[in-house]
């Protein structure tokens, strides 16, 4: 047993609590300017390359003179792995659609001669024209 004087004694005067402030969030740091995207265009038939390392305007006017988007490569440099990633099919589709301007006009758009079809019937033989053949 413990004498009732001694645990008196340890007793002390109450303190007051340092409870530390919560750090404020830091702003995230700005991430550093992408750099321009670089192209490789290679023709498919002869793996002669059309342009490499060149920008976006570049590449689309080498696709100026290739006949469809099947003949050639089309690459884009990948900065976190360091090397050449190909295009999909849809991005290639892009790229040849802005190098051919008055075919790659989207559906619902104007045609180049600049009549819009009008009628239903119209509207959807142009709709048919631009999604392509029909899935199963």
């Amino acid at each position: 047993m413990v004498p009732l004087e001694s645990t008196a004694k340890r007793a002390s005067e109450p303190t007051s609590l340092h409870v530390p402030r919560t750090p404020r969030p830091r702003a995230p740091a700005a991430p550093p300017p992408r750099a321009p995207r670089r192209f490789r265009v290679v023709d498919l038939m002869t793996r002669e390359t059309l342009v490499d390392d060149v920008a976006a305007a570049a590449a689309i006017d080498a696709l100026k003179g290739v006949r469809s988007t099947v003949d050639v490569t089309i690459s884009v440099w990948d900065e976190h792995r360091e090397r050449w990633r190909p295009l999909t099919l849809a991005e290639q589709r892009a790229m040849f659609a802005f190098s051919r301007p008055e075919a790659g006009a989207p559906s619902g758009q104007p045609a180049s001669d600049g009549i819009a079809p009008t009628t239903p019937t119209h509207r959807a033989a142009a709709s048919i024209a631009s999604s392509g053949p029909p899935t199963r």
